[in-house]
């Protein structure tokens, strides 16, 4: 990984992640272990240039 930041996020048990946005743009996460890690772009941590910010995960989930 680089000294980018990341959105670290776990999905349920059993989920498979079918895609994941960043304001419509898409992302290819990355695995560190059982947790995805999102890619922000640089400089999204600075809440005054990015005053919203909008992230889909979409994933599947079979109920038995």
């Amino acid at each position: 990984r680089t000294k980018s930041s990341f959105l670290e996020l776990g999905l349920p048990a059993q989920a498979t992640l079918w895609s994941a946005f960043l304001d419509r743009e898409p992302l290819a996460p990355q695995r560190e272990g059982e947790r995805l890690l999102l890619s922000l772009p640089n400089g999204l941590t600075d809440s005054t240039d990015y005053p919203s910010t909008v992230v889909e995960v979409l994933f599947g989930l079979l109920l038995y």
